[in-house]
């Protein structure tokens, strides 16, 4: 493991950051929309995480030990970012279109905040995993936007 990687926050304490930022002040309704887009993104990440992580043949073991919330305690903010990728397509998106508008712009916000913190410090702007995510975010806008 990398010096730089060992400092990183685990994904579990990110979410709990952010999800605990974006929830001041808003309605009920929109709280319990955010909480189980989180639920979603987690169960996402703990059962694709293997195929996003670095450490492979860790998580595996880890899964094994206790798999509940094992990409929370093992990836970082560059592992969830690579995540939003995959996330994002149509087959993991939530079933209700209320809820998969929720899921896309909890994405993008999640994103642009971890951008903001300076938690993907080996990324840069112009990197093919940020423009695959990017172009991710735009398609999936698309797809969920209410028809007219």
């Amino acid at each position: 493991m990398t010096k730089l990687r060992a400092l990183q926050r685990p994904v579990s304490s990110i979410l709990d950051e952010f999800i605990t930022e974006i929830s001041v002040g808003v309605k009920p309704v929109t709280a319990r929309r955010i909480l189980d887009v989180r639920i979603h993104l987690e169960n996402f990440l703990d059962e694709y995480g293997d195929e996003i992580v670095e450490d492979h043949t860790r998580f595996l073991a880890e899964r094994a030990r206790d798999p509940v919330g094992v990409f929370g305690r093992m990836g970082t903010a560059e592992d969830l970012f690579y995540a939003f990728y995959v996330y994002l397509s149509p087959q993991f998106r939530m079933p209700l279109p209320v809820d998969a508008r929720c899921q896309v712009r909890l994405v993008r916000d999640l994103a642009h905040w971890m951008w903001a913190r300076a938690l993907l410090p080996r990324l840069d702007s112009g990197s093919c995993i940020v423009l695959d995510v990017e172009m991710a975010l735009r398609q999936a806008r698309r797809d969920v936007a209410p028809r007219r």
